[in-house]
């Protein structure tokens, strides 16, 4: 363990890294089951409301490298918790949006900054344990991500009969406030030191470093294709 914490605190940090890496995926497949309501709600067309999804996913892959640079320079526990917060924020302007316009705004942003539970609870993970600790903590983090991609949808279908549309936007709102509430808490400032050249001077050297790995490549494009099919 590089920071060595009690089971207690332990188990309380995985909780609070898997609604972190949790609540950006519910915000994905939970609001599908509503976007024929928002189409009709908005009387936008199916492929207008459709894009809910889309530019949430485009904001979640642009805001990855740059939260990830962030979080490294000025520290894991302000990032994602400046992060996580304008993700709730954008969460529920979604719910309570007027427009379509205002909607697909605020989704795109909500997945901006949502990229920032999915980045740091990544690296909060490499920065407390080591070798095969670290390995069963991804292996919990990613099934706490499959676990949110599988019952989301009917979460959200069943939200979506009781309540309506709007709720279905504001789940995802309340989990990231969870999230948020239990890093807070139970997560401390888990990055060791500052780097000492600047955040575009390591983007451009881990840029060329990404590029010159094969396996990186090959993983980029099995992630890219993952996501082109969902």
């Amino acid at each position: 363990m590089r920071h060595p914490v009690d089971d207690k605190a332990r188990t309380s940090s995985v909780v609070a890294l898997a609604f972190l890496i949790g609540s950006t995926a519910f915000a994905v497949d939970g609001s599908i089951p509503a976007i024929p309501e928002v189409a009709d709600h908005f009387l936008s067309g199916i492929g207008t409301a459709q894009m809910t999804v889309g530019l949430f996913l485009l904001g979640y892959g642009l805001g990855q490298l740059p939260i990830g640079f962030l979080a490294d320079y000025y520290g894991r526990r302000p990032t994602v918790l400046i992060g996580m917060t304008l993700f709730v924020v954008m969460g529920l302007l979604g719910a309570l949006s007027e427009s379509i316009s205002t909607l697909l705004v605020s989704r795109f942003l909500q997945g901006l900054f949502g990229a920032s539970g999915a980045v740091i609870s990544r690296a909060i993970a490499r920065d407390i344990t080591d070798g095969p600790e670290t390995l069963r903590l991804m292996s919990i983090l990613t099934s706490a991500l499959g676990t949110a991609m599988v019952t989301a949808p009917l979460l959200g279908g069943i939200t979506l009969d009781l309540v309506g549309w709007r709720t279905t936007f504001g789940l995802s709102a309340l989990l990231g406030a969870i999230g948020l509430g239990l890093t807070f808490v139970f997560l401390p400032e888990t990055r060791k030191a500052r780097p000492t050249t600047s955040p575009l001077a390591t983007a451009v050297r881990s840029a060329m470093a990404f590029s010159e790995s094969r396996q990186s490549m090959l993983a980029m494009a099995l992630v890219g294709l993952s996501f082109c099919a969902l």
